[in-house]
């Protein structure tokens, strides 16, 4: 039992008060969706209208209009998976890795094309997890590695798992720009990111997401390693998959 279940089933407050929390957000995500979409609707219809008669201050207004109302959209997205990642998991089974991968995969087109000609699979190993959860776990990861890893670039994303006792260890190391020592702390931090949106569009949520679902699982994801100029390396923990093999007479 995680420890999250463990407080709300010895303090009943503690878990009618994240229900409530819950419920708010959940009330204003809605409000905020409709402004977003209002004000994206909007600044799509005025540039219809004024055509190619909008002069370069107007059609670059429009663009932060709209691009405001994506942002507000990824914002809220983002912070109502990272509170349904809050919840303890439901069941488990015996995953093989490398399947879930694909199914990431194949389920963002884009994440598929910016990945799949740099992305390295060494020996993987079976894990006991929630697919749903571990699906979005290692989308997160894996966007945050094709985030930062220039797609016309030669670098590449490397995953290799490393078997530990009881739990098995999944390395994700990109080639990207790398993390200052004294930044490498923030990027646990909610809503604090170390570029702007227009360098690199996100609410700040991913990683913490991720590591919300690997806790779930009474697993742990953190930043191995980081050089400037080198790229990251990122780790994640899950319980090893019981064995397969029959007990010896």
């Amino acid at each position: 039992m995680t420890e999250s279940a463990q407080a709300a089933r010895t303090h009943p407050d503690v878990e009618e008060s994240a229900e409530e929390q819950g419920q708010l957000l959940r009330m204003l995500a809605h409000e905020l969706r409709g402004s977003a979409r209002t004000l994206t609707q909007f600044s799509q219809l005025l540039s219809e209208r004024l055509g190619s008669s909008a002069d370069e201050s107007t059609t670059r207004m429009l663009g932060f209009l709209r691009d405001g109302g994506a942002q507000v959209r990824s914002v809220i997205d983002g912070l109502m998976e990272f509170e349904a990642a809050r919840a303890p998991l439901e069941s488990t089974q015996r995953l093989d890795i490398t399947d879930v991968l694909e199914l990431v995969l194949q389920g963002e087109s884009e994440l598929n094309e910016r990945l799949m000609p740099q992305l390295e699979l060494g020996p993987l190993a079976p894990v006991e997890a929630n697919p749903e959860r571990l699906t979005r776990c290692l989308r997160h990861l894996l966007h945050n590695a094709a985030t930062y890893t220039q797609p016309d670039t030669e670098a590449h994303v490397r995953l290799e798992a490393v078997i530990d006792g009881e739990h098995w260890h999944l390395r994700c190391h990109d080639e990207g720009p790398g993390i200052a020592a004294d930044a490498q702390e923030r990027i646990w931090l909610p809503f604090r990111r170390l570029y702007s949106w227009a360098e690199h569009p996100g609410c700040g949520l991913g990683l913490l997401t991720a590591r919300r679902h690997a806790r779930a699982h009474g697993g742990e994801l953190s930043l191995e390693h980081s050089t400037l100029g080198e790229g990251s390396t990122f780790l994640l923990s899950l319980p090893r998959a019981p064995s397969t093999a029959s007990p010896t007479p």
